[in-house]
């Protein structure tokens, strides 16, 4: 019986043994290196004197006016419109910015009410909507939306200019209309 119990014994301690180094053996561990990049901040700038002008117009009933900023041109179709002068593509420049790098242009999306000078708030006949902002940067299709970029040159600059439609109901009447629209950038 002295034998059963020392050879019970003996194979309790080599069990537990053989227990605790595999557990010393689970254990392992690894390193990796971190890495962050500072960019210079982007800098954007509207190019002096210039603006959104899709010229003169005599309107006799609805339509759109389109300016497309890809080509430079006026699509002023719809029989009730007739245009006429000389129109301009918002022109933007990055002046700063890290060399080599893609920017991601944010066009404003929501609508943009132009109104006359002298006119009233809210009033169809003193209201133009300026909306489908565009871009002659280049259009990238994403799932989350798509959107324009431009790549910074060498020396982190970059130009694109911005178009858009005029949306009119035919009740407008002659004058001048103005408003403002939000552009920014940042990288992609």
């Amino acid at each position: 019986m002295k034998k059963f119990l020392r050879f019970g014994a003996a194979s309790a301690v080599v069990a537990a043994s053989l227990g605790m180094s595999s557990v010393a053996q689970a254990q392992d561990s690894a390193s990796a290196d971190a890495f962050a990049e500072i960019l210079t901040a982007l800098q954007l700038e509207l190019d002096t004197g210039s603006k959104l002008d899709f010229g003169a117009m005599v309107v006799s009933g609805a339509g759109v006016v389109s300016l497309d900023a890809a080509t430079g041109t006026l699509d002023c179709t719809d029989v009730d419109i007739v245009c006429s002068g000389t129109t301009e593509l918002a022109a933007f420049s990055i002046t700063a910015g890290t060399a080599s790098k893609d920017v991601k242009i944010n066009l404003q999306s929501t609508n943009v009410i132009l109104r006359r000078a002298g006119g009233t708030v809210g009033t169809a006949a003193d209201e133009l909507v300026l909306s489908n902002l565009n871009s002659d940067a280049t259009l990238v299709t994403d799932l989350a939306g798509d959107y324009y970029e431009v790549t910074l040159s060498g020396t982190g600059t970059s130009a694109f200019e911005v178009g858009g439609d005029l949306t009119f109901d035919g009740s407008e009447v002659a004058g001048i209309y103005t408003g403002t629209f939000s552009v920014s950038v940042e990288y992609s």
